[in-house]
């Protein structure tokens, strides 16, 4: 991939926030600042994108991750959240993964998610990419 402008991959965590650049000559920057600093900077991802590139540098790209609403959920803390997902998938966050310590309990236990309710968005992509919508049971475009 060349380019002649910044590229900046950015992760922010509840306690840091990641920054990964790629300079206009191909070089990597990094930067690694707490996620809250008020004294200091209002917002971490610009701040290091601010502290790598120069003022009136080009910035061709800037992907953000987070997770934080990850972490709220599973420490079930956080502000009351409604989950919205494809329609059958309701049950997905309640699920979870397959990685219990007794895989073969038959009366696995789960945590309580702080969900205060759901909803199946009746969605789902084709595989040529087209949204199809759920029209009482029928498939309507």
């Amino acid at each position: 991939m060349s380019s002649n402008n910044w590229q900046f991959w950015i992760d922010r965590g509840g306690t840091f926030t990641d920054v990964v650049a790629l300079r206009p000559d191909g070089g990597i920057e990094t930067a690694k600042l707490l996620s809250e600093d008020p004294e200091h900077y209002v917002d971490a991802a610009a701040e290091g994108i601010r502290r790598l590139a120069a003022a009136g540098d080009t910035i061709e790209a800037v992907k953000m991750g987070t997770t934080v609403a990850t972490n709220a959920l599973l420490e079930r803390h956080g502000t009351p959240t409604v989950l919205v997902v494809t329609e059958g998938f309701r049950d997905a966050l309640a699920i979870g993964y397959q990685n219990r310590p007794d895989i073969f309990a038959q009366a696995a236990r789960s945590g309580t998610v702080r969900i205060h309710g759901s909803w199946d968005a009746p969605v789902w992509l084709r595989a040529c990419g087209r949204r199809h919508w759920s029209a009482g049971g029928r498939c309507a475009t």
